[in-house]
């Protein structure tokens, strides 16, 4: 389309904007380079490539089993593609993990025992069961998304559990088998390991040394990177905060900027007039009603209320002063919210508001209510199983307290970044703005999985070790010496591959945002539902404006025989394509009745 604009002169600019620009796929990519790099990381820890590619080997059959157990679940269930991207991401990630557990172990007791068949037992038995803890911890995290209460995240949650439970499955059983058959090519050097063996590192000795001032220091540094997590605000990314050489990019600053920063995300009041008699009171309740909202603060300009042909509903459209994203727009639309009391009493009139700057305010906010909910659930269920293992109460505590205040640091250093804009260059950032409204409840369950994962595996080593010594210094620096290395080898390979998926976390959510995600996953209409709970009419309404705008890019020239304003009405059609509801309700209205359109 850039090109044909082309031949129309040199002093044309053509920037394009609206629903098809946005035609995503989650690519595979992402993965395989961090497969690729999660390999070499391994290679450095193993020193042998046997080694290294069997949890590799291990995790990716898993996830192809549970993707493939997915697959045919969707012959009897619905499930979107763009709920594998949670799947393939946390399938992988903890599907070398908890084989890297096992095999650590198992090259721990193989120094000292020479039966290999029985070091491979007591590996499984040791390691195995800090796996399967591990794995039910991280399943009750993601099936927690479904308390969220918006379907595709559900589906995202059960999705992401399925792959779970086969990288623990391959964990205690395929990798056992692969240890057993090349047992010989990943024989660690022997040495004997006794009580008295030398387990001092550098950080032992600091931990051991100076606990306080490794404590303080720890919880100091993580309450500092805690901070900004106070003013984090949510929110769904418009195309204002895409790349600046991308088209949607720059067609929404020239829109901003020859009509306004609002003009990108319009609003829509319907007005219930259906038990309205008298024509002329109401024109002039109308009247005021849009004479109050143009003095309203953070309004830019209201247009004419516009009738529908049964003269049941009235449309008005407003424009904000500033962008969708702005935090004056997000108090507009809650000042809009309360207007609904003030029209009822004063001009008996119930008034709804929606566009898509509502539905993304809505569905942030719902997701921001639910938060507590979801993250008090997993929390009080991962506390209990603590509790059922370890038979303590300050083993637990620790591990819950610790996983918040690692939450609150993540959440924190995220809204630093991409909000405040601190650093935001020496990160790729662009544009800042508010954070992805699904970044956080996705960030709780994945972050409570991996902290109850290292947490289980570096305690139960402890744990081991006390049962056999009652030396709780030497257990401590038992555990540190021999699954620290895995925990920062997982983590390293870990980090890798969750940076990689920067690439998979924007498609899903252009994905999110595009209005094929309404008929997939039921994602608009999850959102619309919070507008629809005063009535069947709003419902048809809202139904009504949708289909005007989404239904069919050719609607509008169907009237084309009983309209006369040919030039308006291309306007018109390719004006809708990139506006909201409103608009295209409102030119719609007027080509119905061969009206002339008001210049914008």
């Amino acid at each position: 389309m850039k090109d044909a604009m082309k031949s129309l002169g040199k002093d044309i600019r053509t920037e394009l904007t609206g629903n098809a620009m946005t035609m995503t796929n989650i690519s595979s990519t992402p993965e395989i380079i961090g497969v690729v790099v999660a390999f070499i990381i391994l290679l450095i820890a193993f020193g042998s490539l046997i080694a290294a590619g069997m949890p590799i080997i291990s995790a990716i059959i898993g996830l192809g089993s549970g993707i493939g157990t997915i697959a045919l679940l969707t012959y009897a269930f619905d499930i979107p593609n763009v709920t594998l991207a949670l799947a393939v991401m946390i399938g992988l990630a903890l599907g070398i993990d908890y084989a890297l557990f096992i095999l650590f172990r198992y090259r721990e007791i193989i120094k000292t025992e020479s039966n290999h068949m029985k070091a491979i037992g007591m590996a499984v038995g040791t390691a195995g069961s800090a796996v399967i803890f591990a794995g039910v911890t991280v399943i009750i995290a993601v099936c927690g998304l479904s308390l969220v209460g918006i379907d595709f995240l559900t589906v995202m949650g059960f999705a992401s559990a399925i792959t779970v439970l086969f990288a623990v499955l391959t964990a205690l059983t395929l990798l056992p088998a692969l240890i057993s058959i090349f047992h010989k090519k990943i024989k660690p050097k022997r040495n004997k390991s006794g009580y008295g063996s030398n387990l001092n590192t550098p950080w032992s000795k600091f931990v051991v040394g100076k606990p306080v001032i490794a404590f303080l220091t720890g919880l100091i540094l993580l309450a500092a990177l805690a901070i900004p997590f106070s003013h984090m605000r949510l929110g769904i990314p418009d195309n204002g905060m895409k790349p600046e050489d991308s088209t949607a990019k720059q067609a929404y600053e020239l829109m901003a900027d020859g009509f306004g920063e609002g003009i990108n995300g319009p609003i829509a009041m319907l007005v219930d007039i259906s038990d309205k008699d008298n024509p002329k009171a109401l024109q002039n309740d109308l009247s005021n009603m849009v004479g109050y909202l143009q003095d309203k603060e953070n309004v830019a300009r209201v247009t004419p209320p516009q009738m529908d042909e049964d003269k049941d509903y009235a449309l008005i459209s407003l424009i904000p002063e500033k962008g969708p994203n702005h935090e004056s727009t997000y108090d507009l639309v809650h000042e809009l919210r309360d207007y609904s009391d003030h029209a009822e009493d004063q001009y008996e009139l119930h008034t709804e508001i929606s566009g898509r700057s509502v539905i993304n305010i809505e569905m942030s906010e719902k997701l921001n209510d639910a938060i507590p909910l979801f993250a008090g659930v997993i929390i009080l269920l991962a506390f209990v199983l603590l509790m059922v293992v370890f038979r303590s109460i300050i083993v637990p505590l620790k591990a819950v307290l610790g996983f918040v205040l690692s939450l609150a640091a993540t959440l924190g250093f995220t809204t630093l970044v991409m909000q405040d804009g601190v650093l935001n260059d020496l990160f790729g950032i662009s544009t800042t703005g508010p954070i992805l409204a699904f970044l956080p409840v996705i960030t709780i369950g994945l972050l409570f999985g991996l902290a109850m994962d290292y947490e289980v595996f570096l305690m139960s080593r402890i744990h081991e070790e006390y049962k056999q010594t009652h030396d709780n210094i030497h257990s401590i620096k038992t555990g540190l010496k021999e699954s620290g290395p895995v925990i920062v080898a997982a983590a390293l390979a870990l980090l890798k591959l969750l940076s990689q998926q920067g690439e998979n976390i924007h498609d899903l959510n252009e994905l999110i945002k595009q209005n094929k995600m309404s008929e997939q996953q039921d994602l608009n209409a999850e959102a619309l539902k919070l507008l629809n709970q005063q009535g069947e009419n709003i419902h048809e309404l809202n139904e009504l404006m949708k289909r005007i705008v989404y239904k069919n890019n050719d609607f509008l020239y169907q009237h084309y025989s009983c309209c006369k304003c040919l030039e308006n009405l291309a306007f018109a059609k390719l004006y809708c394509e990139c506006h909201s509801c409103a608009y295209a309700v409102r030119k719609y209205l007027y080509f119905l009745n061969c009206q002339e359109p008001p210049h914008l």
